[in-house]
């Protein structure tokens, strides 16, 4: 449908029931995933088609990155795909981190990070360079995850579920080292630090070298 068109411009018809829709940026490819674990790319604006095989169930979820290269599948199996549409649509199959179907997918802002919602409430979070799971319940809702969404570039996750209930989780990196050392009451050396996580800027949680063994620093 265009604004202000009475009807459809356009159609595609699919041979399976549709299950889940994603938009890149850009508006320029649609996916189109469906019942029997395939999405189809259909391009409006060339009418160029494509079928990607994927998943053991149907699609139920899809998210492309920010740049429109990386298409996110999650399927009723639990399982993640990730198509490279730059490099011939490549797929890969990350290590799993859901045992209930996919119920939502979103990527950061700068497109690092991935994260998955199923329809037993667990949120996991993945990187996206290396395919790796960086924690498998980042975060545990009360029903099915319903919606994923980042705050522009903030790293300010909002997570909803089936039962009403909405969250809001900052989940970069330094945050969680300073949650973490504020917990653990861990005031490590800057030096050790730098060895540890060389790309994260040391925090000023941890600021304080240690003292004595199981000593604890003065408040």
């Amino acid at each position: 449908y265009s604004a202000g068109s009475p009807g459809p411009t356009d159609s595609l018809v699919v041979t399976e029931q549709v299950t889940s829709l994603a938009f890149a940026r850009k508006g320029d490819i649609l996916a189109i995933g469906d019942g029997a674990g395939r999405v189809w790319l259909w391009s409006p604006l060339t009418d160029s088609r494509r079928v990607l095989d994927g998943g053991r169930g149907g699609i139920t979820s899809l998210a492309f990155d920010p740049q429109g290269r990386i298409l996110a599948g999650g399927d009723a199996e639990g399982d993640i795909m990730l198509w490279d549409l730059g490099h011939g649509d490549r797929t890969e199959s990350p290590p799993r981190a859901h045992d209930f179907g996919i119920s939502a997918l979103a990527f950061s802002g700068d497109g690092s990070t991935l994260v998955s919602g199923d329809t037993n409430g667990n949120v996991a979070l993945w990187d996206v360079s290396s395919r790796l799971v960086l924690a498998r319940s980042l975060l545990r809702h009360r029903s099915d995850v319903v919606g994923l969404a980042f705050a522009g570039d903030s790293g300010v996750l909002v997570s909803a579920d089936e039962s009403g209930f909405v969250e809001r989780t900052d989940i970069r990196a330094a945050t969680w080292v300073r949650r973490a050392c504020r917990i653990a009451n861990w005031d490590a050396r800057e030096e050790e630090w730098r060895r540890r996580f060389p790309t994260h800027e040391f925090p000023r949680a941890c600021r304080h070298p240690p003292g004595p063994a199981g000593a604890r620093p003065a408040r």
